[in-house]
């Protein structure tokens, strides 16, 4: 996905017009080329209800043990839609509106997979801080 990136980068270059940075212009198209790869891959994700509450993780002191790499493999270790929907929304700023529309799935599908995702992510986060104690 990121070499199909790059080419795409560089055939269009010249579209390219100087309006905000180009850094911003490079991660846009990159982004895009990774959602195309994964739209024909389509990934499942499964509809509930509008009701799912996104709960916030207030577990600061449990993230701080985590080095980058190891949050990293964490959320790729996700399902795929749990870790489509949680990329673009906590990595790369996207809404809930822009992911459904991106996506082609409802709003509030985003919304449940992002919740799902979290939950799933503090469950894992709370069992890599228990296999300490348990060889102790």
């Amino acid at each position: 996905m990121l070499q199909e990136g790059f080419v795409r980068i560089f055939t269009f270059i010249d579209q390219y017009r100087g309006e905000g940075s180009l850094e911003g212009w490079v991660r846009r198209v990159i982004v895009h080329c990774c959602l195309k790869t994964v739209a024909k891959r389509k990934p499942s994700f499964a509809e509930i209800d509008e009701g799912v509450e996104d709960s916030a993780f207030h577990a600061a002191e449990v993230l701080s043990t985590l080095d980058a790499e190891q949050l990293l493999q964490l959320i790729a270790g996700l399902p795929d839609g749990y870790r489509l929907v949680f990329n673009l929304y906590v990595m790369e700023g996207y809404d809930h509106n822009e992911i459904a529309s991106t996506l082609n799935i409802s709003a509030g599908t985003s919304r449940s997979q992002l919740a799902k995702a979290r939950a799933l992510l503090r469950s894992k986060i709370e069992n890599l801080q228990k296999l300490p104690n348990k060889y102790a």
